[in-house]
């Protein structure tokens, strides 16, 4: 269905969210890999493009409850939708869960890498690699077992 299609580009734009951002630092004079500082800026946009993915397939489908934001996927309108799109909406609302949990342990370990005087090319390569990866996992993650 078209609700279908339009979630697929949501979870797609996950991705694509952070193309542009890297386009803009590129611009700006930055060049991979990034600082670390940029990358924790980098990881925090990470963590939230699946939550506005989230919110633009609720929105789209199944409307949005300001009311009780929390129980949208629980609704009855929720209950009457595709289940691909309720599985993606649940899938999302995962992935940016899980991106706290993986921020968490990045902004120590590369707040800890500054302070020990790590080598910042290795530290800017790993870091830059590590914001690649969330952005990929945020578009792997919610699409397994879809074709894209």
């Amino acid at each position: 269905t078209l609700f279908v299609a339009m979630a697929g580009f949501a979870a797609k734009a996950i991705f694509l969210v952070g193309l542009p951002l890297i386009a803009v630092a590129l611009f700006a004079g930055f060049a991979p890999p990034f600082d670390g500082y940029t990358c924790l800026l980098l990881g925090v946009i990470s963590v939230y493009s699946p939550h506005l993915c989230r919110n633009l397939v609720v929105g789209t489908t199944f409307g949005y409850d300001n009311r009780e934001p929390r129980e949208n996927v629980n609704s009855k309108r929720a209950v009457k939708a595709d289940k691909d799109v309720l599985r993606l909406v649940r899938t999302l609302g995962a992935a940016h869960q899980n991106g706290f949990e993986a921020l968490l342990v990045f902004a120590v370990g590369v707040l800890a890498a500054k302070t020990a005087g790590v080598d910042s090319s290795s530290l800017n390569t790993t870091a830059t690699v590590w914001v690649f990866l969330r952005f990929v996992y945020n578009l792997v993650y919610p699409n397994q077992g879809r074709s894209m």
